[in-house]
């Protein structure tokens, strides 16, 4: 229990530093931190070696210990400016491969250990800003039953994702089409791609946010409800951005036969339907947080959506309201490195002229 409570005095300490610093710090940097950067690498080496220490030894209590502390492992990479994270990420999951993989955290009694779901549900968003080449691919072979099982509330509401399991799955399964493309693990046909993409689309649109909105106390209902809805939105969005254009194309000329934007005068050229579909979908992820963003009590909620608004965001006015709340969302007393590690990636990309996905994000990056 003491090395928890150094580690999260040291992250706190960190956490305040960077934000006096305005930026995040990359470790060791600074003559006057001398002191602090000693109590980190102490208490790093510390969990390290308590972590090999519980993998030398088969029981529930040291198998449960080593996943906690990797998770720690996990708070002091997001601290300062590190690279270690996917590593401790993928460590996490081939030990848990190594002890049975997900059917043992399944089986777990009494149930699979919080820190686990945890490490699923931030490595399902760590993987969308993370190039298609570089994903941690530990839970790759998860069934949609599984993560389902991972994924869900259980009546303990996630500020951090507030969404649906069912949207987080669709999620997962968009970026995994990202990987296999990139690896070329699908036939990289329109028809083919376009019939995974539609089935992606039918099944987001058909998830009930009503009935999830009510399922949960979280923010209340009309504010799970507005988070269901911008990140359904944000998630499409992020599929337009992210996936083979051609056989994005082909899903929108299939399924629109003129431009959704009630401005708009048709779209006969080649792409209109698609680019049009891209800039009514970021219009309305960026709308919508517009609206709810300064009535949330627990503004972190927004962090990816904002990200992926930010990627798709053309006009300085978009880019400085995203720019601003990330920003907001990295000063707060708890706020997490990763909105700043994502703020900095979009404003190298703003004024870089380039626009796809990795062109923003073309190293793994923490959202």
């Amino acid at each position: 229990m003491g090395t928890f409570i150094t580690a999260n005095v040291i992250v706190v300490h960190l956490g305040v530093l960077t934000k006096n610093y305005g930026r995040t710090l990359k470790y060791g940097e600074g003559h006057a931190m001398a002191q602090v950067w000693k109590s980190y690498t102490l208490c790093l080496t510390k969990i390290i070696a308590l972590v090999n220490s519980c993998f030398q030894v088969a029981t529930p209590t040291s198998r449960e210990s080593a996943i906690k502390y990797m998770g720690l492992l996990m708070s002091m990479d997001f601290a300062v400016e590190s690279k270690l994270w996917q590593a401790h990420v993928d460590g996490c999951f081939a030990y848990v491969q190594s002890i049975g993989g997900a059917q043992t955290m399944m089986d777990w009694k009494p149930t699979t250990p919080p820190v686990f779901r945890r490490f699923l549900r931030g490595a399902m968003l760590y993987n969308t800003t993370t190039p298609a080449l570089r994903h941690s691919l530990g839970y790759d072979d998860y069934t949609d039953t599984q993560l389902e099982f991972f994924l869900r509330d259980e009546g303990d509401f996630c500020a951090d994702r507030p969404f649906p399991v069912q949207q987080r799955i669709i999620l997962i399964h968009i970026t995994r089409l990202r990987h296999q493309v990139a690896t070329e693990q699908v036939e990289p046909s329109a028809t083919a791609l376009m019939s995974i993409i539609a089935g992606f689309n039918e099944q987001l649109h058909d998830i009930d946010l009503d009935d999830w909105a009510q399922s949960l106390t979280g923010f209340g209902f009309s504010m799970n409800k507005a988070m269901a809805e911008i990140h359904r939105d944000a998630i499409w969005l992020y599929a337009m951005l992210t996936l083979p254009r051609f056989a994005m194309l082909s899903w929108a000329r299939a399924n629109f036969q003129k431009s959704p934007l009630p401005s708009a005068h048709g779209a006969d050229a080649a792409g209109d339907v698609f680019d049009e579909l891209r800039i009514y979908y970021r219009s309305r992820v960026l709308a919508s947080i517009r609206r709810v963003f300064p009535l949330l009590q627990y503004p972190p909620a927004l962090n990816w959506p904002l990200v992926v608004a930010g990627v798709a965001a053309t006009g300085e006015e978009d880019r400085a309201f995203v720019d601003c709340c990330l920003d907001s969302i990295w000063r707060r007393p708890v706020g997490a490195g990763g909105a700043y590690l994502c703020l900095e990636r979009l404003r190298e990309f703003w004024p870089s002229g380039k626009t796809q996905w990795e062109d923003c994000f073309y190293e793994p990056t923490p959202c």
